[in-house]
């Protein structure tokens, strides 16, 4: 069958037509058809389809990261009462009202209990931080080896917070005849609990 009897066929009698036409407008029929439902069906449901995919991946890891969190709830809460706990103890460490007098008087009695001799006292201006403030204070003793070690761990065993800063330690005289004194100097800071006003 060539193109020119093609253009004679009419469609309304079809069933004349001769029978390799019959099975070639019945192909181009078909294949039109699934060009029509792979385009207007098919396509968009593959579409959805690796959208629902890419969705499932995240609900998939937000769900895992959910369980994990809620599987170790238990732990998480135990933790965060033990950090409120520790919390707590330190704010009672961070008085409301220290004065460096109070400060003064903690470092002096401290030192001389370890027999060490005061050669300055200098506090410094105080310091306000986000929930407390520094109050430091600058000063120099002069003692052995073993008062010095003893001053220090009295301090830290105050029962307020009190940190030591740019401290050091040298000879008093580089004479070897001399005694064995060292000259400490050094910043010694206590802290001070500073509500905040905003929440209170």
């Amino acid at each position: 069958m060539n193109l020119p009897a093609l253009n004679e066929l009419d469609l309304g009698e079809m069933a004349d037509w001769p029978q390799s036409a019959q099975w070639l407008f019945m192909m181009v029929l078909c294949l039109g058809l699934l060009v029509v439902a792979y385009f207007g069906l098919i396509q968009p449901q593959q579409h959805q389809l690796q959208q629902l995919i890419e969705q499932e991946g995240v609900l998939r890891e937000t769900f895992e990261s959910q369980q994990s969190q809620a599987a170790n709830l238990a732990r998480r809460r135990a933790q965060l009462r033990r950090e409120e706990t520790t919390f707590a103890a330190m704010l009672k460490q961070l008085p409301e009202q220290v004065d460096v007098s109070d400060l003064l008087t903690d470092v002096s009695q401290t030192g001389l209990a370890a027999g060490l001799e005061f050669v300055f006292f200098q506090p410094l201006d105080a310091v306000t931080g986000a929930f407390y403030v520094e109050l430091p204070l600058r000063f120099r003793v002069l003692g052995d080896y073993h008062q010095l070690g003893q001053f220090i761990s009295a301090l830290a065993a105050l029962p307020r917070i009190i940190t030591l800063h740019d401290m050091t330690i040298q000879p008093q005289s580089v004479d070897r005849t001399a005694h064995n004194l060292l000259v400490m100097e050094a910043t010694v800071k206590t802290y001070r609990y500073q509500p905040d006003e905003n929440n209170g």
